[in-house]
């Protein structure tokens, strides 16, 4: 009796730290603080006003009155994010992925999880990696082909184009991975694209039924080695078509499209990145070939830190658990504290955006684009759990990101082929912004939908001379500092 009773007093002595945390006050009943915690990519720095004045972890207030749990320290969202089964995610959330994905690998929990992320880790990991480099870098070929073919021909010194970049990267990203192809160029519609990577599937069990189900798993597209790795599981243990459709193409897209808008802007960056890509001996690189251009590197790395995918990941404590913090934080009574008490059901809001971008770690010039940041980190950026570059854009732990290699690897072929033929810039007359779901479009035009137009130019190099000639210099290109 007298443990039951100790624990009794324990459970009522120690609230939630939804109620003893420090935070900002609601902006409104209906919305709370959502205004600023789910706009992504938020344009002032409302978050590191917030820490600096509430810590690094905070209480804020959610939709209809309801109040969550804000934190921007790493050691918190390493240790939620290794514990999903304590931490799974929002029901709701839970719904539209399964509707988007089926019962795949991101829905998945527990034993199923494991299972479904063993059939398709040999599909990402460097291996694989390496014998798909030659089908990337030749996808990234054709958009730059027909850029050069069809809106510069005849070639002009001058001739500047205007782009909407955001449809060729959406349809490159979709034939990185072996879904979708050119006939996907003029209809992007859900319904479309699930047709055609349905048919892609079946050509490639097809394949592989051709080669025996107990081939070895290589191939020269990710969706044919997912779909021999699948058929070599029994048939009752295989994934459904839906969750191998479910590549994450489309994130990688908005990725692409965020990093040639911070390279459009950022004269010195292109300039830099053109000419160490054009170091290289041919346009088609290897995997080591593309790993060993170290501005390149450092140009991903800046661009994940700044524009993640996902600015944020709510969980819920599924019973009452303790949080530990790499940062103390000042409670309501004045108080410091090293870790804060969950009970089953509060939400916590993880939010990657901040903790990349927050000044105590990355220093004052955190929401700059400054690729040379990675030649030397702090030692405190070397402390943040990361999957690559020490950025949190890819999560940690068991449901990490499985296709961060792929990414990575296709945004860099990506911008190594684009930037050593095109001279890239902006339309100062044009603010690029972000919708509520991370997608670049302009200020004035939401109604459009995502978009993200570029100025375009062709970009000739003398290698025998090694001179390099521009297009006239266009008029967004002085203003674009």
């Amino acid at each position: 009796m007298y443990i039951v009773h100790k624990a009794i007093r324990v459970y009522i002595a120690t609230p939630s730290a939804i109620h003893t945390l420090c935070g900002p006050e609601s902006l409104s009943w209906l919305a709370g603080n959502n205004d600023v915690l789910r706009t992504p990519y938020h344009p002032n720095a409302t978050f590191e006003r917030w820490i600096k004045e509430y810590g690094t972890t905070f209480s804020a207030h959610g939709f209809f009155g309801s109040k969550e749990v804000f934190t921007a320290d790493p050691q918190a969202m390493a240790f939620i994010l290794n514990q999903p089964r304590d931490f799974p995610k929002q029901r709701i959330m839970m719904n539209v992925l399964r509707n988007l994905t089926g019962e795949g690998l991101v829905v998945a929990e527990g034993p199923e999880h494991k299972r479904q992320r063993k059939i398709i880790n040999p599909a990402f990991g460097v291996t694989a990696m390496r014998g798909v480099t030659p089908m990337i870098i030749e996808v990234a070929h054709e958009p730059r082909d027909a850029w050069k073919k069809k809106l510069f021909e005849p070639v002009s010194d001058s001739g500047w184009q205007d782009i909407d970049v955001l449809p060729w990267l959406s349809n490159t990203a979709l034939d990185m991975v072996g879904v979708a192809g050119s006939n996907v160029a003029n209809n992007r519609s859900r319904a479309v694209m699930e047709r055609i990577g349905s048919q892609m599937v079946m050509e490639k069990k097809s394949e592989a039924g051709q080669l025996g189900e107990s081939s070895p798993v290589r191939g020269k597209d990710l969706l044919g080695i997912l779909v021999r790795a699948n058929l070599q599981e029994k048939a009752a243990e295989r994934l459904d078509d839906k969750t191998l459709l479910a590549a994450g193409h489309e994130t990688t897209a908005v990725v692409m499209a965020w990093a040639l808008e911070a390279i459009a802007k950022t004269p010195s960056v292109q300039s830099k990145l053109r000419d160490e890509a054009l170091t290289y001996a041919n346009d088609s690189p290897s995997m080591e070939g593309l790993n060993s251009l170290p501005y390149l590197n450092n140009v991903v790395k800046e661009i994940l830190r700044l524009k993640p995918p996902f600015t944020g990941l709510r969980r819920t404590a599924q019973s009452d658990m303790i949080v530990p913090l790499a940062q103390p934080i000042i409670d309501k009574n004045e108080k410091e504290v090293q870790e804060i008490f969950l009970r089953s059901g509060d939400s916590i809001l993880m939010h990657l955006y901040a903790i990349n971008t927050r000044f105590d770690l990355w220093g004052s010039d955190a929401l700059l684009f400054r690729p040379e940041r990675f030649d030397k980190i702090p030692d405190a950026v070397s402390e943040i759990p990361s999957m690559f570059g020490n950025v949190t854009s890819f999560g940690v732990g068991p449901k990490a990101c499985v296709g961060w290699r792929m990414a990575v690897l296709e945004i860099k072929a990506l911008l190594f082929t684009l930037i050593r033929e095109f001279q890239l810039d902006v339309d100062p007359r044009m603010t690029i912004t972000s919708s509520v779901v991370p997608r670049p479009q302009v200020q004035g035009q939401e109604d459009k939908g995502p978009q993200l137009p570029l100025r375009v130019a062709r970009f000739h190099h003398n290698r025998e001379e090694g001179t390099a000639q521009l297009g006239t210099t266009s008029t967004a290109g002085a203003q674009s500092n």
